[in-house]
């Protein structure tokens, strides 16, 4: 059983709010092996692909890159990567990520922070700060009035 029920609709809202969190959860740890790991690709990409299907209601005979457009859906292995950046990225503004690299026995790195500490640096806007520098989603400083009329029968 594929744990999606044909008769319950699944909505974007709910694939991005349930789903993918379960799917990503400590991606930036395990994202590095995306390239190398077959097995894993494949198995996130059926995922997504079954996702994809009751988003839409396509055909499963349907190319997965045109369900995923079709429903609004950024491809599985684009969405880890850019999570896992976001979370070191995050990680390294609050002073909690330590980079250390473990090698191999013929000199290779084969570390997750390594991969994304290369990420890091190839992005053109990575900005140093704290958290607490960043702008406030909503902003609750401005002093409204409402000015109502009175009518004279009060």
């Amino acid at each position: 059983s594929s744990g999606i029920n044909a008769e319950w609709p699944l909505r974007p809202g709910i694939y991005n709010q349930v789903i993918l969190p379960n799917l990503s959860y400590a991606c930036f740890i395990w994202a590095h092996k995306l390239d190398k790991t077959k097995y894993l690709q494949n198995m996130l990409n059926k995922i997504q692909k079954m996702a994809s299907l009751q988003i839409t209601g396509g055909f499963s005979s349907t190319p997965s890159p045109t369900l995923d457009t079709l429903a609004g859906l950024m491809p599985i292995d684009i969405k880890i990567e850019f999570i896992a950046t976001k979370t070191a990225i995050r990680m390294k503004i609050d002073d909690n990520w330590i980079g250390n690299y473990n090698t191999n026995m013929r000199g290779k790195t084969l570390s997750h922070a390594f991969y994304l500490d290369k990420k890091m640096k190839n992005l053109k806007t990575f900005t140093t700060g704290t958290t607490n520098d960043m702008m406030p989603l909503t902003n609750f400083e401005h002093n409204y009035k409402i000015n109502h009329a009175t009518s004279p029968e009060c």
